[in-house]
């Protein structure tokens, strides 16, 4: 059996949905379904075996770079990969409970000195906190 690395504690655990150490929830693996082609399973298999260490890339950066955050391009340009190569796995990242987003956006400057007037949404490392109420 394979060990996979935890995005949360980085210690090696076996495969599961969730880590036998923090309990931290690990990312589904991308799967075709069995009435797919072979090219489809291929593709599913080829996509996984570099996945983890994408994802690692990202919630390094993330974790890095803490209350400010970072749009997609912006951690795109941070990793030096390219934006269509991961702007697909925040959304899984945050279905696993790793990083979240609050609602806020900055405006996409790519590349760095080019504006584009499209606002994106600024993702952070960790769960969101549950919202603080008034006490009054």
């Amino acid at each position: 059996m394979n060990a996979v690395q935890c995005p949360r504690c980085r210690k090696a655990t076996p495969p599961g949905a969730r880590c036998s150490w923090c309990r931290a929830p690990l990312v589904a693996p991308n799967k075709a379904r069995r009435t797919d082609p072979e090219t489809a399973h291929k593709g599913a298999e080829i996509s996984n075996a570099g996945r983890g260490k994408l994802d690692q890339e990202i919630l390094r950066a993330l974790e890095e770079r803490g209350d400010k955050g970072f749009t997609t391009h912006e951690c795109a340009l941070e990793i030096d990969r390219k934006h269509n190569n991961i702007s697909g796995r925040f959304v899984h990242l945050e279905r696993a409970g790793l990083i979240h987003r609050t609602g806020f956006t900055r405006p996409s400057q790519v590349p760095p000195d080019e504006y584009t007037g499209v606002k994106c949404i600024v993702w952070y490392f960790g769960r969101r906190q549950p919202r603080q109420e008034s006490l009054l």
